[in-house]
């Protein structure tokens, strides 16, 4: 039988995110088959022991769970109590860890979806898959097009990296505003969002 990183394997049992199951291994709090787990080893449920704070995992067949769920503005793209702003956990109700696909910012309002299947998180959210996302932004003017020429080829962040390419498009104007689409295949969070 195929083994998989241990992180995997600890978050598709509702562990956590496989970031909070990576900080369970730093840690020391896994053990597989006796010996304290680092980060890398690999593992499966069926032919290793794997244990948490001395407490063995059982294979639990998790019923998959999937939310469609329209974000309003003024929520944050989170279920963790950051602060004093409201956040997704607001409004759902569950127990269950949750993973959110098609994070917004905290002013963004549309679809998101939640669910406890990492697989198909990764597979949506990670940018070897190039999924595009689709934004229709309202802005108060149209940019220059100096500036959506660059937004078209890719715009230099603070840090260096360049983001990839976008697709940009007017899709109606009025006398105050513009609503643009935007495609992109890429995200970056950024403080406050």
């Amino acid at each position: 039988m195929e083994k998989e990183r241990l992180q995997k394997i600890l978050s598709r049992q509702e562990y956590g995110s496989r970031r909070a199951c990576e900080k369970l291994i730093i840690d020391k709090r896994v053990r597989i088959n006796g010996e304290i787990a680092k980060l890398g080893d690999r593992g499966n449920l069926l032919e290793d022991s794997i244990e948490i704070d001395g407490f063995q995992i059982r294979k639990n067949i998790i019923e998959k769970i999937y939310i469609a769920f329209n974000k309003p503005p003024k929520v944050l793209s989170e279920f963790k109590k950051q602060d004093n702003r409201r956040n997704i956990g607001d409004f759902i109700d569950l127990t269950t860890f949750l993973f959110v696909v098609g994070r917004l910012d905290y002013m963004s309002e549309g679809l998101v979806i939640l669910t406890n299947d990492g697989d198909l998180t990764n597979k949506l959210t990670h940018p070897r898959y190039e999924h595009e996302k689709e934004y229709e932004v309202l802005i108060g003017d149209i940019p220059e097009k100096g500036k959506l020429k660059l937004w078209r080829k890719g715009v230099f962040l603070k840090n260096g990296y360049r983001t990839q390419p976008v697709k940009i498009s007017v899709l109606e104007r009025n006398e105050s505003s513009v609503w643009i689409k935007i495609i992109m295949k890429e995200g970056k969070k950024t403080p406050n969002s």
